[in-house]
């Protein structure tokens, strides 16, 4: 019977430890999926906000392009449309800059104003018979690589937001 009752204890012993290091183990990989759900769902809310935000810039540009189409000179309706681009950021708390890409990633290179920014768009309209295309383009300026962007931040993260250069946005008028 003393046998038994040692070999158990023995079992037991040697059992502890092992169920110790498979219950910390469980408690480390909880705590690690803990920690990457966290940042998962930081990224997940950064990259929402940049989606919503440039849904929103789309749609303010678009929604300005009829409003264009009536003022009286192409500079009227190009400088209103420009305004209208920088006050969407503003709009969604967001401060725009005029950036470069450098090494993958868009650097300020100048504090925004509508004089540097418009410099960097071009508004035309094409008239085709009973129609007029009216387009709305971001050049990029003279070497084609200025673009409005800022960054959108949450916790640790963040996220560039640009409007790239080659951007249009087009709208059709009938005469």
């Amino acid at each position: 019977m003393m046998e038994k009752g040692f070999f158990g204890a023995v079992i037991l012993i040697i059992a502890l430890p092992i169920l110790f290091l498979i219950n910390d183990t469980n408690s480390n990989l909880f705590s690690n999926s803990l920690f990457s759900n966290v940042i998962i769902s930081n990224v997940q809310q950064v990259s929402l906000l940049r989606t919503g935000a440039e849904i929103y810039i789309d749609d303010s540009i678009e929604e300005s392009l009829p409003l264009a189409a009536v003022l009286e000179t192409n500079e009227l309706s190009k400088s209103m449309l420009d305004s209208r681009v920088i006050l969407s950021f503003y709009e969604l708390g967001l401060e725009p800059k005029l950036c470069k890409k450098s090494f993958g990633k868009a650097i300020a290179i100048s504090p925004l104003e509508l004089e540097n920014f418009s410099s960097t768009t071009k508004l035309i309209s094409i008239p085709a018979g009973n129609f007029t295309l009216i387009q709305y383009i971001v050049t990029g300026g003279i070497n084609k690589d200025v673009f409005l962007c800022t960054k959108i931040e949450s916790g640790e993260y963040s996220v560039d937001l640009f409007i790239p250069v080659g951007y249009t946005a087009d709208y059709l008028v009938v005469h």
